[in-house]
């Protein structure tokens, strides 16, 4: 017996549930251009409830990417979150505070996070909590700096060197 056809929605059709699905989540939803649609949240205590809402209510499966960037006023995640069924891209970025930049890791809700979110503490020190394997994956786990942050000194320190001392976990 055949699996039934999951439901196809359009940009229009996400926007819309998405508005139904998580009231007053977002502070910008809207669509870029066929097939992107973007969203920004108000804060990070609404990112698992919408990562759950999009894979379970409206079948996007896949994080393409979690990218970090470094603005004057905080730092922001965005989540490039695919549908091959419904073949649109969903665009989440999230502001995340400098005084305590940490989220909800999403790992839970897909697998495919776990790498992005380890670059992105690795990078930019953005932790996230309840995360499977908070270690470092692409610099040595004795650092203690983030090297994409606008702060990190790009000559050293002052005596020329980087400091090595923490462990450098998550």
């Amino acid at each position: 017996m055949a699996k039934p056809k999951r439901k196809r929605f359009t940009d229009t059709q996400v926007i819309s549930r998405m508005q139904k699905g998580v009231p007053g989540a977002f502070s910008e939803l809207e669509q870029k251009k066929p097939g992107v649609i973007y969203g920004k949240l108000y804060s990070p205590k609404y990112l698992l409830n919408v990562c759950k809402f999009l894979k379970n209510r409206l079948n996007f499966k896949y994080p393409l990417s979690i990218s970090a960037l470094d603005w004057p006023e905080h730092y922001e995640l965005v989540y490039h979150i695919v549908s091959y069924e419904n073949n649109n891209l969903f665009e989440l970025h999230l502001p995340v505070p400098k005084d305590k930049p940490e989220v909800s890791s999403v790992v839970r809700v897909w697998k495919g996070a776990n790498p992005h979110e380890r670059e992105a503490y690795d990078m930019m020190g953005i932790t996230f909590k309840t995360h499977p394997d908070p270690r470092r994956i692409l610099l040595p786990e004795n650092v203690d700096y983030f090297p994409l942050r606008k702060d990190f000194p790009l000559g050293g320190d002052k005596e020329g060197k980087l400091n090595s001392k923490s462990k450098g976990s998550m």
